[in-house]
């Protein structure tokens, strides 16, 4: 087997969405579907991953009738080796080689995809980095619904004193329920209401943290980013 660089092309795709992600504006990432775009939104909002690449190279293998094939992969991520995307937790992990296709497409089509997909393993195995497949369950997680969601808390104006207020109260008590926070920050109900919004901005713009793994909500604790400001601030 062996492998040479590729540029990815866009074409037209009648069923599909296709075009160019933003990704922590440094770079603009190529995708040739919607579910494409949407492990590119889940992905470059993970703490975790420091780059993603999209089709960074092509592999050609023999097919079991001794056919020379070629296999270009969808993207390449690479994490930081490093990491606390929750207060106590630091993982290390190996470069990732990603599939993305649609459940239905798997199900139908899979011995169509059987011989490179094992080649793509053998070579992953080889060369210190791992294979994986994503389809729709493993991209529409309750992670991605979060970041969906948070989304459009970036686009707002909030006032920068209470920022202040909120971000001095986190990083006296270390970590703490956004309900509490609103009881005692906020006021009437509306005031209550706002605050919780500005949290959630704060959250977008990863001036706190939260485990974005589960569902996100009043009760959801957030903490201090020890390290906002000392690197690009990820696009959503």
């Amino acid at each position: 087997m062996k492998i040479s660089v590729k540029s990815r092309k866009i074409g037209y795709t009648y069923f599909s969405q296709s075009g160019y992600f933003s990704f922590r504006g440094i770079k603009k990432i190529q995708f040739e579907s919607r579910l494409e775009k949407d492990f590119l939104t889940s992905f470059a909002f993970s703490e975790r991953v420091l780059d993603i690449e999209e089709q960074p190279f092509t592999l050609e293998y023999e097919d079991s009738e001794g056919k020379l094939r070629k296999y270009t992969p969808d993207f390449l991520v690479t994490f930081k080796t490093a990491y606390r995307p929750y207060q106590y937790k630091t993982r290390i992990t190996k470069p990732m080689v990603v599939e993305v296709k649609p459940r239905d497409v798997l199900q139908k089509e899979f011995e169509k995809y059987r011989e490179r997909f094992k080649a793509m393993v053998s070579y992953c195995q080889q060369n210190d980095m791992i294979f994986k497949i994503y389809d729709e369950s493993r991209i529409h997680t309750v992670f991605y619904n979060n970041v969906v969601f948070l989304a459009r808390y970036k686009r707002y104006n909030y006032d920068p004193i209470e920022a202040d207020t909120i971000l001095n109260y986190v990083n006296a008590m270390g970590q703490v329920p956004i309900k509490l926070m609103a009881e005692i920050i906020g006021g009437t109900d509306l005031d209550k209401a706002e605050l919780i919004g500005h949290i959630y901005y704060l959250l977008a713009t990863k001036q706190l943290f939260a485990d974005l793994s589960l569902p996100l909500g009043k009760d959801t604790e957030v903490w201090i980013n020890e390290n906002y400001g000392n690197f690009e601030e990820e696009e959503l």
